[in-house]
């Protein structure tokens, strides 16, 4: 399990740092496909979940995450991310800790909403758990050749 901090996830890579726990024989496609859908999994639950923004896309963005970063309670939630690797599926599970009610689109996702666009485009099932506040990737596991 790894447990990255709001900060860590917003001013760094922390998907490299899970790619590297992984087994090292994942094929080049796969392992691209998990560190975009890691990446956006991860700034999603910093922003908003752990944050709670709902809408990045404004002016004052910047300030206003300042501002939640520097925030005692909202600043120092965690995100973990958990792997599985069962016969030819990875599994890998997204955990914030906010507070608001959050749910994803199921079926047509708006145009604004492009980095849970492209994670339904690349991983082979992907689902969110509202209850524990957690996104759930899997990916068939391919050799590298």
């Amino acid at each position: 399990m790894f447990a990255f901090s709001t900060h860590a996830i917003l001013g760094g890579d922390c998907a490299t740092q899970v790619l590297s726990a992984l087994p090292q024989t994942m094929d080049q496609d796969t392992r691209f496909a998990v560190r975009v859908c890691l990446h956006e999994a991860l700034y999603n639950a910093a922003l908003h979940g752990n944050l709670e923004i709902d809408d990045i896309h404004r002016s004052c963005i910047t300030k206003e995450v300042e501002s939640r970063l520097n925030n005692p309670t909202l600043g120092s939630r965690p995100v973990y991310v958990t792997w599985e690797l069962m016969d030819q599926i990875l599994k890998i599970v997204v955990k914030d800790f906010g507070e608001k009610p959050v749910s994803l689109p199921t079926e047509d996702i708006p145009h604004r909403i492009h980095g849970l666009r492209l994670m339904r485009q690349l991983a082979r099932d992907l689902t969110f758990d509202p209850t524990i506040r957690a996104i759930k990737m899997g990916f068939c596991w391919k050799e590298a050749p």
